[in-house]
């Protein structure tokens, strides 16, 4: 689609509504104008969690995700992946530990880029209440040790 124009939303409080669902003018809007256009998104939720909310929309370009960590493919095709290794993520860790602060870690848990969500022992008021949107979903993972992974996207206090 040369000299097409280029639509790049981010999700939360901007394209999706407060329920997080897509109004259904949004939905056939947005359709409508990936017949010849460039549609794609920038957001800080991951991949599996963007896929799971854009699920009915035609996006036709990499998704910018993660606040930036990784740019992707809806085929899931890596453009580019920015992680943190785990000896620098665990010297974040230990210094936030310092001062009281223990955060969730997202990271890439295998080759096919599934994400794994790690929460700490003790959690403040705020991460008490983020993990109740993520009561059922499979990539949250306790983290006694509060250590990072080998591939990091975000290390996350609240």
């Amino acid at each position: 689609m040369p000299n097409c124009p280029i639509y790049i939303t981010d999700l939360d409080h901007t394209f999706l509504r407060s329920d997080l669902s897509i109004s259904p003018y949004s939905l056939e809007a947005w359709n409508a104008k990936a017949q010849k256009a460039i549609m794609g998104v920038a957001t800080a939720r991951s991949f599996t969690k963007s896929q799971e909310l854009l699920s009915k929309l035609h996006i036709n370009a990499p998704m910018i995700l993660l606040d930036g960590t990784i740019i992707i493919t809806p085929e899931r095709k890596i453009i580019d992946l920015k992680t943190l290794e785990k000896e620098i993520g665990d010297a974040i860790v230990d210094i936030g530990s310092k001062h009281g602060i223990d955060p969730f870690i997202i990271g890439i848990k295998d080759h096919d880029i599934n994400e794994a969500f790690l929460h700490p022992h003790k959690l403040n008021d705020y991460q008490k209440e983020v993990l109740k949107g993520y009561k059922n979903d499979p990539r949250l993972q306790f983290n006694p040790s509060n250590r990072t992974m080998e591939q990091n996207l975000k290390i996350v206090s609240c």
